[in-house]
């Protein structure tokens, strides 16, 4: 079994953050390619896109083999989701709560440039929050 201070993580995002992953971790899109709308628009990705790029997601998971698979929104989830047939069904209530999967354990987190709309949804504070994420982390690689 993993600590928690050599777990391996996996951030699997919708689209960049911005933000350099932290190890020892490994962040990853889940489409690959993102055509934009013409006009520059950020848009959510299809399920034909996240449909597409599933087979890279898939071998990516399987070559870093994390402990913990931490999806950074709503189509994040449903890619790695749809790996184990599974689809999403009120996201929200999936937030830090640890899935298992058939494709390893999966923590639904809130993408980075929506958490001010949803923490307060959610009952957290910033600071609640990522209290509540540390202690999912610390016992999410090992099983506990």
């Amino acid at each position: 079994m993993a600590s928690a201070s050599t777990s391996r993580w996996m951030s699997i995002r919708s689209s960049s953050s911005g933000r350099a992953p932290t190890p020892p971790s490994t962040c990853v899109n889940a489409v690959k390619c993102f055509p934009c709308d013409g006009a520059g628009s950020n848009r959510e990705p299809t399920a034909a896109e996240r449909a597409n790029c599933r087979p890279y997601l898939r071998e990516e998971l399987a070559t870093v083999a994390p402990d913990a698979v931490l999806t950074t929104s709503k189509h994040a989830t449903a890619s790695v989701f749809a790996m184990d047939d599974r689809s999403v069904d009120g996201f929200l209530d999936l937030v830090l709560d640890p899935v298992e999967t058939g494709v390893g354990r999966v923590v639904p987190l809130l993408h980075p440039s929506y958490q001010a709309v949803w923490l307060a949804r959610l009952d957290h504070t910033r600071e609640s929050y990522l209290a509540e994420l540390r202690a999912v982390l610390e016992t999410a690689g090992t099983g506990d």
